[in-house]
């Protein structure tokens, strides 16, 4: 069974144990070994007036080709094949069954699983949309991140409880299974004022340093450590295969851009993004990353499955924030989603 997940606050630091550091130092790839490709134009896939989608925020390319748009306007999610045509739309706003309030994540396995970060709960439905499972997920990150491994295994962020980064849980099992070195301790009560101490001194904030965005596949684990741009891939039971630094080329910009805006704003935590979502495709891992500013392109940056930037793609200005992606590469198609333009785009890529 094949599958991929889809789906806020990132910072940037250096790896806090020498040893880190030395691995990265020693494994991260040559500038000059990355190709750099553009892509000048795009064309409109999905709106508002073809298909009511209001606000698209996470894509997902389904087995039989199709595309899941979640719409977080609407709390909705849609299906439309290539070829343009609506083939299905279910959810809406609410805390009942098949209900969202913060649809996060889709995720096709035999079924069509959404994952809400709000509500905690995980809600499966087949191809047609029908409603035909939800279960709670438990996850203890400040910000909540879960993944699947299969239908009843999940894969959650814990924020340092039980000195891990991570959980797996098998729900059939009533088992879970915590891995990975956590950057920082869990804490019950966060001390804002001494994570915005921290900031203003060029740290990681004690409230960040465990964050992290997950996505799987069938046999693995990726963990994007949001504070310290660090990737990390897992076996299925938790073992640790590898992990790399990833110098993206915004990265120190855009931390510095933090630290001074928490310097003039004393009475807030500032939210920080790197990277909008990150997808592994054909053992493949890509990254869509935050602009510096509005003039400022958004790049599709390319991993190999070692860890190794090998392409960075520069995407076209002039459109709104893309949130999410998605690559086919069955017809060599690249989807793109604007959260603020309201639509989804498509285009070829030069790769």
């Amino acid at each position: 069974m094949r599958f991929r997940s889809v789906s806020i606050v990132l910072l940037l630091t250096s790896c806090l144990l020498n040893a880190c550091k030395t691995e990265d130092e020693r494994n991260q790839n040559s500038t000059e070994t990355i190709s750099r490709v553009s892509i000048d134009t795009l064309q409109t896939f999905t709106d508002f007036e073809t298909h009511d989608i209001a606000q698209p925020v996470t894509l997902l390319m389904l087995h039989n080709g199709n595309i899941a748009i979640t719409d977080f306007a609407q709390k909705r999610i849609n299906i439309v094949s290539p070829e343009g045509e609506l083939t299905a739309t279910f959810g809406r706003e609410g805390r009942g069954p098949g209900e969202f309030l913060r649809p996060d994540k889709i995720i096709e396995t035999d079924v069509i699983s959404v994952i809400d970060s709000d509500l905690h709960m995980i809600s499966q439905f087949d191809h047609e949309g029908n409603l035909l499972d939800a279960y709670p997920f438990a996850s203890d990150g400040i910000f909540s991140e879960a993944v699947l491994l299969a239908d009843s295994i999940i894969v959650t962020s814990t924020g340092g409880k039980e000195d891990a980064l991570l959980s797996i849980t098998n729900i059939e099992e009533d088992s879970t299974l915590w891995f990975g070195e956590p950057k920082g301790k869990s804490f019950e009560v966060v001390d804002f004022q001494e994570s915005i101490s921290q900031l203003k001194s060029g740290e990681i904030p004690d409230l960040y340093k465990n964050q992290v965005k997950l996505q799987s596949t069938e046999n693995h684990i990726y963990a994007y450590l949001n504070p310290y741009s660090e990737l990390h891939k897992y076996d299925a039971s938790g073992n640790l295969m590898w992990k790399k630094k990833l110098e993206f080329p915004y990265n120190e910009d855009l931390f510095e851009k933090v630290v001074e805006l928490t310097k003039k704003s004393p009475g807030g935590l500032p939210a920080i993004n790197y990277i909008s979502e990150f997808k592994v495709i054909d053992n493949e891992i890509y990254f869509l990353t935050i602009r510096r500013n509005k003039e400022d392109p958004q790049l599709l940056v390319q991993v190999s499955d070692q860890g190794d930037i090998t392409r960075i793609c520069t995407l076209p200005t002039g459109f709104g924030y893309f949130s999410d992606f998605e690559l086919s590469p069955e017809t060599n198609k690249l989807y793109i989603a604007s959260s603020n333009d309201g639509i989804v785009y498509k285009t070829e890529p030069p790769f």
